[in-house]
């Protein structure tokens, strides 16, 4: 199994959030940046800040990334490769054949994936 997050965001400019999570994801702590993101009110400096905080990764670290603006190269790659994918909502989950849209029930996930290991 393969799972990969990519990141996406409508408009031109790159989010702070998406930024906060690539710099997270050089330092090793994406995971938990993403985790805590998810808890936040709002997507303001001060709630990814906090974030950063609840997940270990250093404000400082963080603060000279966002300052340095643009997008980064993995947050590049991320456009390209949901542009190049077709994705029209999200989660998009693909099993095996089979792509899932959408929020599913555990049943559909369920039924997905045994259909994809040839046990349906």
């Amino acid at each position: 199994m393969r799972r990969r997050r990519i990141y996406t965001w409508g408009g031109k400019r790159t989010p702070d959030w998406a930024r906060a999570c690539a710099y997270a994801a050089e330092v090793g702590r994406e995971e938990q940046m993403f985790n805590e993101l998810l808890k936040a009110r709002r997507q303001n400096r001060g709630e990814i800040e906090a974030a950063a905080r609840r997940a270990g990764v250093s404000i400082q670290g963080l603060r000279v990334f966002l300052r340095r603006g643009g997008t980064p190269a993995r947050l590049a790659r991320d456009q390209r490769l949901f542009q190049k994918a077709g994705i029209r909502k999200l989660p998009t989950i693909d099993i095996g054949r089979r792509r899932l849209m959408g929020s599913q029930s555990a049943e559909e996930l369920r039924s997905a994936v045994l259909a994809a290991a040839g046990r349906d």
